[in-house]
């Protein structure tokens, strides 16, 4: 997984994180994502997961 933050983020912030799913194959997947405070953007992250 990798991630790149921004800015920090402050216990009292309210975080939107979005995911989407770039690529879905039987086992294996690549999501990408974002969390949001005040729709700016603080962290962006790739993941490739499996499913067993």
């Amino acid at each position: 997984m990798r991630s790149i933050i921004s800015r920090r983020i402050r216990p009292c912030d309210v975080v939107v994180i979005e995911a989407n799913v770039v690529r879905l194959r039987s086992r294996m997947g690549l999501l990408k994502g974002v969390a949001r405070v005040d729709s700016k953007p603080k962290t962006k992250s790739e993941c490739t997961e499996e499913t067993v």
